[in-house]
């Protein structure tokens, strides 16, 4: 009986990092995609808004209780995502704020936009447009896993140590 010869095809980062995104069913799916900051709690952060979205998913999908009721969870935790990202910018913004970080204003802005489309997407939603749960999941996912990699690494970086507080700073992974 002849052996299939396994093939190995070349796939680049963005399309991998994409197909990463869309398939993650748990953290561990796309948390190597997220480097640490140096700041325990921001990446903390990162990673517990990941849990969320991917959670949120879970509970509307196979969530007990009737469609209206998976709504509603679905609805609140919309809400619950609100109020962790705005926190967690608010921190991250101050951190920033306190280095001297030169790119301050493009990350405050990027975080205005994140919670705009959010604030928008829920209004959607909660006005009746239930496929927006879908196109929103990927977004959110999609927009979080990469202010992790592409913003809050590089800030961080370009802010230098002052960026990092002492307290807290060692071992950003748990």
């Amino acid at each position: 009986m002849a052996e299939k010869a396994l093939r190995i095809v070349s796939i680049d980062t963005g399309s991998f990092r994409r197909w990463a995104v869309e398939t993650a069913r748990i953290l561990g799916d796309v948390e190597f995609l997220m480097p640490a900051t140096g700041v325990a709690e921001l990446d903390r952060d990162h990673r517990g808004f990941v849990r969320a979205v991917l959670d949120m998913e879970a509970d509307f999908d196979g969530g007990e209780g009737s469609g209206k009721e998976a709504v509603d969870r679905f609805a609140d935790a919309l809400d619950k995502l609100a109020r962790q990202a705005g926190e967690h910018f608010t921190r991250e913004e101050a951190l920033l704020s306190a280095a001297g970080s030169p790119k301050l204003a493009a990350h405050a802005r990027e975080h205005q936009e994140f919670m705009d489309t959010l604030h928008r997407q829920a209004e959607l939603f909660r006005n009746g447009r239930l496929n927006v749960a879908r196109r929103l999941r990927g977004r959110l996912l999609s927009w979080w896993v990469d202010h992790a990699a592409r913003v809050a690494a590089e800030d961080f970086s370009a802010a230098g140590s002052e960026a990092r507080p002492a307290v807290g700073a060692q071992g950003a992974r748990p």
